[in-house]
């Protein structure tokens, strides 16, 4: 059985009321216990800023193909009589799109929501579907006086949704009393009510009260015990008898009213005349306004009495939350409110000023009642369950669809249609018919003739309605995998990423996931959305330039889009685009190639780390998932988030999978490179192979200077260098050139082809990977395939990579590298280095199926949440020092006073924190912490760390953040006789207290450890080992 859940009661104005949890809590529910039956949420185009976070409440709950967006042409209102037209062609896209879905059940959470905002319901006499709805109650309707006779507007529009409410063929009622209501006010057929009820979130629980109550005395002037009351603000919520009450009662000098919930600023004041009126000061009666989940939490564990004066209710949430967090519990005799509370001792009249009084008075005298009243409410609490909620939910529709069928014909079911291009049709004569003034319409275009029959329509639109028309009725039935080549299409950098995009996006096209067609995107800067790269797939494919039309992507749900090219300021320019493809259920995933310019910011031009940080900071927000073409670079990325603080309303899938390596297997460059005469020596020499940018990370000017030291000491061998002029290199360049060698025994090419660089390849002994940071080290996997030798930096990501097929060194200065290359020279002419041969590599093919395994079969390194804190080695680049020592991820004290570590400097919100510091503490000095933000002007924690000769835990310590901290940093002076080795820091929110294992970035995965490695003999060189 399909069943579609209409959710706009938690999008538009009722979202963060007690209809819009409501419906949002009956959903999640319905979907967890949906067993074998498929659940589908449909949403409102209409309210984009709340569908991101509901798409969220659903992660790892439904598939995010579930989740639907209807377009519909806004504004919609029911209030205004000038969007009357938009809003019956909105009703009539709602019922094309609902029954492209083809559901067996479509169940609305709120019927009566679109008198201020655009929701948009109908139940049509003609479906194909049963119609469910869940029934509050009838508040307006069976007390008209107050509700509706005073602004008849609103009245036509509640009258015209009981209208549709009859039509409705299944009543799920929020309690036994609104199920007489319905059945006794408009004589519906109780066959078609089922009662139930409501649950309580589990977010409601009770809590440690001492520091919460802190809070709220600081926050809301809360300086007593109090009374509270939570809830909307309408009449008959009893707020003034409430208060009169109050003012009555004979402890009314020892409490205070606390009043919580969202309130016009009149109403506010209103109640506070009324306070006033009545005797009491504005500090005796507490007006909240809006509070947090938290707050509200906080509020109810620690009031000394809950009263629930409301005179009518479906249900009552609030009381059923308030006993919950184990407040005693008082109220009405009304209505669903006895149900709910289920004891006759806490009822009162709520018509009645001195029986409220009276039953206040009649709890705060007794203390052995507030106890049973705690304990009963907790017990009755238990009784309402979302899931028991979705339990019986799901049986109701079990019962009517059973009996759906032999009444179909007489209820008006029609047959399905079978294709999206049959509900466009359909939804596109629907809405013809109804702009045309039941008068055809004619001409080739569909919408030609709308302005002259309706002017109410304007052009902009009918153009408005088409597309709404196509955004819910897509005609590709196929999905499509969106692959981003901005770069390639704008501007061919010629980096290694575009090696790396031409031959992903090669085997992509010739080998997409069944069901899925790739197509090549862009974007450009300026100009919001993406484009197909038709022009730029026929020059890729086809050879020839063919001027096909880039037109704007269509999209639909359950398409996949991947930023698989690298371009900053066009990711940067496309919030609003990605937040469009998530609206309508794209699943968004970038690649990400290096975090080097944030993480060496001296080794780029100035401004790539700031733009890098924040394409980074963008698409850890925008996408579902985050792929990194090494493990080593997935770590470095869960470090980055774990210091960043960013915040998400679900987990962040974050994966890696290594390149391929087959160049001429994907798509390579063709053409002859004309090298020099020496050319032709490569092969009579032992020759060294760079392949790679010049950059200054890249490591030639060591490299170079290194073989001018081995030239000169009589070494016969070749160095090439192979790689386009980069940035800040002008030095470097100028070195190349002026070299004695250079034409000779040392060559640059800036460029060539790729079938060059496979000739090059061919010719070379070993690779030299002299990189001081890479995302994965392309160049080495290409040498392996080549059978080449390899000598490389001992980089982790290089030792991932390699493995012990590849001789290490360490050292930044000319000395350690030429006299790793002796050592290297020597034991290659007894071949007793280290061989390629056996390296495991990928072609491009299994480096693609990699990518997509991640996607397609969720096969995840990990994910990361935020708010789960920050997890620092000490040598952390964050981490700052005056008079210590950063080795290998260590921070040591070197014999000096002054301060050993200062950072990282995080913004932190209101809560409660923890603070860790390992390491081991010795000698005499002494060693004293303080953790500070504002620039040291807020003190939140200072003392001394513990002395502790062995590994272990040198401080951890608990502080509260009362208001947002800039700039947070914990600070260690130190004496000069203590001697301090400070390995890890962690700061986190004390609810993640007990899952720190969770927490930041692994330990090196490969090579040896540093503590380990800091034992090991000076200059000890082994397969797999640094050079120290």
């Amino acid at each position: 059985m399909r069943i579609v859940i209409d959710l706009q009661g938690a999008q538009g104005s009722s979202k963060d009321r007690g209809i819009g949890r409501y419906s949002l809590e009956f959903a999640l529910a319905v979907a967890r216990n949906r067993n074998d039956h498929d659940v589908i949420i449909a949403l409102n185009g209409m309210f984009p800023e709340a569908i991101d976070a509901i798409r969220h409440s659903f992660y790892d709950i439904l598939p995010a193909s579930n989740i639907r967006v209807w377009n519909g042409i806004g504004p919609a209102t029911g209030h205004n009589p000038s969007d009357r037209s938009r809003r019956e062609v909105s009703k009539l896209l709602r019922e094309s799109f609902l029954e492209s879905l083809q559901p067996d059940i479509v169940h609305i959470t709120s019927l009566f929501e679109g008198f201020g905002d655009h929701a948009v319901h109908s139940v049509p006499q003609i479906k194909s579907y049963l119609a469910s709805s869940t029934f509050y109650d009838l508040i307006p309707f069976n007390n008209a006086s107050i509700y509706l006779d005073n602004n008849q507007d609103y009245k036509s529009f509640y009258l015209n949704v009981i209208a549709e409410l009859i039509k409705v063929d299944l009543h799920l009622s929020i309690s036994q009393y609104s199920s007489s209501e319905l059945i006794d006010s408009l004589q519906v057929d109780p066959e078609r009510v089922r009662n139930v009820y409501a649950g309580v979130n589990d977010l409601f629980a009770r809590v440690e009260k001492e520091s919460s109550k802190q809070k709220l005395e600081k926050k809301f002037g809360i300086a007593k015990p109090y009374l509270m009351y939570s809830g909307a603000s309408d009449e008959r919520k009893n707020h003034l008898r409430l208060i009169e009450a109050f003012s009555q009662s004979r402890f009314k000098n020892d409490y205070q009213l606390v009043l919580v919930g969202r309130m016009p600023p009149e109403t506010a004041k209103r109640f506070k005349d009324h306070s006033v009126s009545f005797g009491l000061d504005n500090n005796e009666v507490v007006i909240t306004n809006t509070v947090s989940d938290d707050e509200l939490v906080n509020l109810y564990n620690n009031c000394a009495l809950f009263v629930f004066p409301a005179w009518q209710e479906g249900f009552g949430l609030p009381l059923v939350e308030a006993m919950k967090c184990g407040a005693p519990v008082i109220g009405s005799n009304t209505s669903s409110i006895p149900e709910v509370i289920g004891d006759p001792d806490a009822l009162f009249d709520p018509f009645d000023v001195k029986s409220i009084r009276d039953a206040i008075d009649r709890a705060l005298d007794n203390p052995a009642f507030l106890e049973r009243m705690r304990a009963h409410g907790l017990k009755r609490a238990s009784v309402f369950s979302w899931d028991q909620v979705g339990s019986d939910a799901i049986a109701a529709f079990e019962v009517a669809a059973k009996g759906r069928s032999s009444s179909a014909t007489d209820s008006g079911c029609h047959s399905r249609s079978s294709s999206h291009a049959e509900f466009r049709k359909t939804a596109i004569n629907a809405v013809r018919y109804f702009l045309g003034n039941q008068k055809k319409l004619s001409g080739t275009s569909m919408f030609a003739d709308w302005r002259p029959l309706l002017p109410v329509i304007e052009q902009y639109e009918v153009a408005t309605i088409s597309r709404s028309i196509a955004l819910n009725h897509p005609i590709k039935e196929v999905k499509q995998i969106f692959v981003d080549v901005s770069e390639l299409v704008n501007r061919d950098a010629k980096t290694g990423i575009q090696r790396v995009v031409r031959s992903i996006l090669y085997e992509l096209i010739n080998n997409p996931p069944e069901g899925y067609q790739v197509e090549p995107v862009y974007a450009c800067t300026g100009q919001v959305g993406y484009r197909y790269a038709r022009a730029f797939y026929a020059r890729m494919f086809g050879g020839i330039y063919t001027p096909l039309p880039d037109d704007f992507i269509d999209v639909k749900s359950g398409d996949i889009f991947i930023g698989l090219d690298l371009q900053h300021h066009s990711v940067l320019s496309q919030a609003e685009a990605y937040k469009m493809l998530r609206n309508n259920g794209v699943e968004i995933y970038f690649i990400v190639y290096d975090l080097l310019p944030v993480l060496m910011p001296n080794k780029f031009p100035d401004g790539a780390e700031v733009i890098h940080d924040q394409w980074l900071t963008a698409i850890s927000r925008e996408a579902d998932g985050l792929i990194c073409i090494s493990r080593a670079v997935a770590d470095e990325l869960v470090q980055w988030l774990d210091q960043h603080g960013l915040t998400r309303s679900y987990p962040l899938k974050i994966g890696w999978f290594h390149l391929g390596a087959d160049v001429m297997q994907s798509m390579p460059s063709k053409g002859v490179t004309h090298a020099p005469q020496s050319f032709e020596r490569l092969g009579e020499l032992p020759t060294f192979l760079m392949v790679g940018t010049l950059e200054p990370r890249k490591g030639h000017a060591q490299t170079l200077a290194a073989f001018e030291k081995l030239w000169a000491d009589g070494h016969d061998i070749n160095l090439v260098i192979v790689g386009k002029q980069g940035w800040n290199v002008e030095k470097l360049v100028k070195s190349i050139k002026a070299s004695k060698e250079f034409g000779d025994r040392l060559l640059w090419l800036s460029s060539v082809s790729d079938d060059t660089l496979e000739e090059l390849y061919a010719a070379a002994d070993c690779l030299i990977a002299a990189s001081e940071g890479e995302g994965f080290g392309l160049p080495l996997v290409e040498a392996a395939q080549h059978k080449l030798h390899i000598v490389a930096r001992s980089l982790p990501v290089f030792r991932e990579v390699a493995g012990e097929a590849a001789f290490y060194f360490d050292g930044h200065d000319p000395a350690s590298m030429s006299q790793a290359l002796r050592i290297w020279l020597d034991r290659f002419k007894n071949e007793a280095v280290p061989r390629s041969d056996g390296m495991r590599w990928l072609t491009w093919k299994q480096s693609t199926g990699q990518l997509l395994s991640m996607i397609m079969q969720d096969n995840w390194y990990r994910t990361w949440v935020s708010g789960a804190g920050w997890r620092l080695t000490a040598s952390d680049p964050s981490l700052c020092t005056v008079v210590g020592s950063k080795v290998g991820q260590e921070l040591h004290t070197t014999g000096r006073e002054g301060y050993l570590l200062f950072g990282p400097f995080l913004t932190l919100g209101v809560g409660t924190y923890r603070c860790r510091i390992f390491g081991d503490y010795r000698g005499k000095g002494e060693a004293k912490y303080d953790l500070v933000g504002s620039e040291g002007n807020v003190v939140l924690a200072k003392g001394r760390l513990n002395d502790l000769p062995n590994w272990g835990e040198l401080l951890s310590i608990k502080f509260d953040v009362s208001e947002e901290i800039r700039r947070f940093e914990v600070r260690i002076f130190v004496e000069a006789h203590a001697h301090i080795r400070l390995s890890r820091l962690e700061i986190y929110p004390i609810d993640s207290d007990s899952s720190e294992n969770n927490l930041g970035v692994k330990g090196d995965f490969l090579g040896v450890d540093a503590k380990d490695r800091a034992n090991l003999p000076h200059g000890l060189l082994t397969r797999g080992t640094a050079v120290a």
